[in-house]
């Protein structure tokens, strides 16, 4: 499969906004909660399967996810379960 290259003009970044997904963190101009991401890369999926399953993702939401778990769980962040 083919990823389309997707203009963005800035990075993504993790937000929290009470009136998007209740304030869950999401990857900011989506719906997309981050913990799904983290749920998918956990699991063992790939980049590639992780993009077909969220279309709207911006190509480095991936490495957005990927920061904030390091600074908000820690390095151990793969082993860590997933939020209630």
């Amino acid at each position: 499969m083919i990823l389309h290259a997707k203009k963005r003009s800035l990075p993504a970044e993790i937000v929290c906004n009470p009136e998007i997904m209740g304030g869950v963190p999401t990857i900011r101009g989506t719906r997309i909660p981050v913990e799904m991401i983290l749920v998918h890369l956990r699991a063992g999926y790939s980049r590639v399967d992780i993009f077909n399953h969220y279309p709207s993702l911006p190509l480095d939401g991936i490495e957005a996810a990927i920061a904030w778990a390091e600074e908000t769980i820690g390095p151990g962040w793969r082993d860590h379960p997933a939020a209630a």
